[in-house]
């Protein structure tokens, strides 16, 4: 974590060594027909800087595995405030 705007990190796999740098949380993501959009919740980060990023093939997840066939996008770099809630 740096100054707002400077966390910058390549979206990664989950992964059973212990040095690599492993996502903080993860959440699924629901469509919502009444607002037209999906949605998704992660809840209780400490403020700071973040990397988004989204997956549609989170089932191909293998923490055996160490370079799993997953790909992101929408990939957005966010500032988390304290008492904040953050719509991307």
């Amino acid at each position: 974590q740096g100054p707002p705007g400077t966390c910058h990190h390549t979206p990664d796999d989950i992964s059973a060594r212990p040095n690599d740098a492993d996502p903080i949380t993860t959440a699924k993501i629901f469509w919502d027909g009444d607002s037209s959009s999906y949605i998704y919740e992660a809840g209780f980060l400490p403020a700071g800087n973040y990397t988004v990023a989204l997956t549609c093939n989170a089932d191909k997840e293998d923490l055996q595995r160490h370079n799993d066939d997953l790909r992101f996008f929408g990939v957005r770099n966010v500032t988390v405030k304290v008492n904040d809630i953050l719509f991307l």
